[in-house]
C-alpha cells in the first residue's frame, strides 16, 4: 500500500510541474485564427494611446464584433482592406524579401500574424489626419507555481516601416508592451521606428533620417518604391519615393515566473504615422514552449564542421556561453548568437542570459559524428588518344560513395553514374580529371577525393618532308634543305 501511494504522489506532482510550464491556448494562432485574442484597430490624429483606438473586438465573441474564429479583421473604416491577418501559410514580404513565417536557426515557426497594410488615410476621405493604429493583446494567467522555474514567452518579429520624414515620435511604429499588476516591464516593452532628428516641427515633412542609427538596428532600404503617390511630386518630379526600410525576422525572449498565479498582458500594435501619409505593417510570430530557454541549433553534429547557436534575445541583456573544451568559438560570444568549428568530441554547449526582466540558462548536449572522408584515386597515367583502357581505384576513404565525376577543364565536373570503388575510363580522346563523391549520412556534408588524372596524347603522325625528291651532283658540298611538316608529337631523330 505505501508502495503505491508513492507512485500515485510522484504522479500528481509531475502534473502540476507539467501544468505551471504549458503556454496559454491558441497562443501560437495555431488554430489558424484570433480565437482567445483581444482586437482593435483606430486612428492616432490625436495620439498613440487608449485614445487611438476607435474600433474593438472582443476574444470571447465571434465576428463581426469579435476574434473568436476570426482569420482577419478590417482597417478601420476600411472594410475592404485587411488590417490584421493571421498566415498559415508561408509566403515572400515583396520588400523586405523575407519569409512572412520564419525559421529562425533550425527552429521552425508555423504560423504568424501580420499587423497594418500599405494603406494610408491621405487622400482616402479620413480627413487626411492621423494615421490608422491595429492591434491584438493576450491575457495570459500565468500559471501557479515556484517563481524558480522560468516561465518564457518568446515571440520574433519582422517588420516594414516607411520613411515619414516627421518627428520621430511620428514616425510609423511597431510596438510590444507586457503589462503586469506592477505596471508595464520596460524592458519587455520595446517600439521600433525610423528615428529622426527632428529637425522640422511636429506634423511637418522633410525631417532627416537617422539613417546609421536605423542600420545599427538592423533596418535596411527595400528595392521597392512606396506604393504611395509622393505629395511633394510637384516640387521634385519623382512620383514614388524609394523611402521605404525593412527589418529581417529577429527573436525575442522574456521571464514571466515572477508573476506566477496572476494575469499579464502581452499587446503588439502597428501604427502609422501621426500625420496619417505614411505606412507601417509587422509580422509576430510565437512560440508554443512556455518552458524557459532554449538554445536553438542541431544536437547532432559532424566533425570538423562550422554551426550557428542561437537563443532569443533579452533588451539591453548580457551573455555567457560555454562550449566543449576542444571546440572553438568562431564569432563574439557576448551575444545571442555564436558560431563555432566542432571537433570528433562532443560536449555540452551552455548559455546564460541576464538583464533587469530575467536570468536564463540553457543546455544542450551534442553528439558528434565523424566526416566522411573522400579517399585518393591511384591510376593516373598517360594514354594514346582512340582506343584506350585506364582502371581508377579509390582507396583510404570512409563512408559511402555516392558517384564519380569527371572533367576536362578542372572547373566544370559531369556526375558519372558508379558508386563502386573502382571506374575504368575507356577511349579516351582528351586530357580528364577524376574524382569520387564520398558521402555519411544527412548530418555531415559530403567529402570529395584527391583527383586523379588520365594525360590523353594525341596519335604520332610522321608528317612530310619538302622537297620530296632532290638531285645531287656528286661531291657536291651545298646540300639540299629539308623541312619537315604536318607532322604530331616530337621529332626524336633523322634517318
Amino acid at each position: 500500500m505505501k508502495c503505491r501511494f508513492c507512485v500515485l504522489l510522484l504522479f500528481i506532482c509531475v502534473q502540476s510541474y507539467t501544468q505551471t510550464q504549458t503556454c496559454p491556448v491558441n497562443i501560437n494562432f495555431a488554430s489558424g485564427d484570433m480565437t482567445h485574442w483581444f482586437a482593435y484597430t483606430g486612428n492616432n490624429r490625436n495620439g498613440n494611446g487608449p485614445s487611438a483606438i476607435q474600433s474593438t473586438y472582443d476574444s470571447g465573441f465571434s465576428p463581426p464584433s469579435g476574434t473568436k474564429g476570426a482569420k482577419s479583421i478590417s482597417e478601420y473604416n476600411l472594410p475592404n482592406i485587411r488590417g490584421i491577418q493571421v498566415m498559415t501559410a508561408n509566403s515572400t514580404d515583396p520588400f523586405g524579401n523575407f519569409p512572412t513565417i520564419p525559421t529562425i536557426n533550425g527552429y521552425s515557426y508555423r504560423y504568424s500574424i501580420v499587423l497594418g497594410s500599405t494603406t494610408i488615410t491621405r487622400g482616402m476621405g479620413q480627413g487626411g489626419a492621423g494615421g490608422l493604429i491595429r492591434g491584438i493583446s493576450y491575457n495570459i494567467h500565468v500559471p501557479p507555481g515556484p517563481a524558480t522555474e522560468p516561465y518564457t514567452m518568446t515571440y520574433a518579429y519582422a517588420m516594414v516601416l516607411e520613411n515619414g520624414t516627421h518627428v520621430s515620435l511620428q514616425q510609423p511604429l511597431i510596438s510590444a508592451t507586457l503589462k503586469t499588476p506592477a505596471g508595464i516591464i520596460v524592458c519587455a516593452s520595446p517600439s521600433y521606428f525610423l528615428p529622426t532628428f527632428n529637425d522640422v516641427t511636429e506634423g511637418g515633412r522633410g525631417a532627416t533620417l537617422d539613417s546609421a542609427t536605423a542600420k545599427k538596428n538592423g533596418f535596411k532600404v527595400s528595392r521597392l518604391a512606396s506604393p504611395n503617390q509622393n505629395p511633394d511630386f510637384n516640387l521634385t518630379g519623382t512620383p514614388y519615393l524609394q523611402d521605404v526600410w525593412t527589418k529581417d525576422w529577429t527573436e525575442v525572449t522574456f521571464d514571466l515566473s515572477p508573476y506566477r498565479g496572476q494575469q499579464v498582458s502581452l499587446i503588439f500594435e502597428a501604427d502609422n504615422c501621426m500625420p496619417g501619409g505614411h505606412f507601417a505593417y509587422g509580422y509576430i510570430a510565437i512560440r508554443n514552449n512556455c518552458a524557459g530557454l532554449e538554445i536553438s541549433g542541431d544536437s547532432l553534429v559532424c566533425n570538423n564542421s562550422e554551426i550557428t547557436y542561437s537563443v532569443p534575445s533579452l533588451d539591453n541583456a548580457t551573455y555567457n556561453w560555454s562550449v566543449p573544451p576542444t571546440w572553438t568559438i568562431l564569432s563574439s560570444d557576448t551575444g545571442n548568437i555564436i558560431r563555432v568549428k566542432s571537433t570528433s568530441s562532443g560536449g555540452a554547449i551552455t548559455v546564460r542570459e541576464q538583464n533587469s526582466c530575467a536570468d536564463l540558462t540553457d543546455t544542450i548536449q551534442i553528439n558528434t559524428l565523424p566526416s566522411p572522408e573522400g579517399g585518393i584515386i591511384s591510376g593516373s597515367t598517360a594514354v594514346c588518344a582512340g582506343q584506350n583502357t585506364s582502371i581508377l581505384d579509390l582507396g583510404s576513404y570512409s563512408g559511402v560513395i555516392g558517384n564519380w565525376l569527371s572533367s576536362t577543364d578542372s572547373i566544370n565536373w559531369s556526375p558519372i553514374p558508379n558508386n563502386t570503388a573502382q571506374y575504368i575510363a575507356q577511349n579516351l580522346d582528351t586530357t580528364t580529371l577524376f574524382k569520387v563523391v564520398v558521402g555519411k549520412g544527412t548530418v555531415c556534408p559530403p567529402d570529395t577525393s584527391s583527383a586523379a588524372t588520365i594525360q590523353v596524347d594525341k596519335k604520332t603522325v610522321g608528317g612530310q618532308i619538302d622537297p620530296l625528291n632532290s638531285t645531287l651532283c656528286s661531291g657536291q658540298t651545298a646540300g639540299e634543305l629539308l623541312t619537315l611538316s604536318g607532322f604530331t608529337g616530337s621529332v626524336q631523330n633523322w634517318q
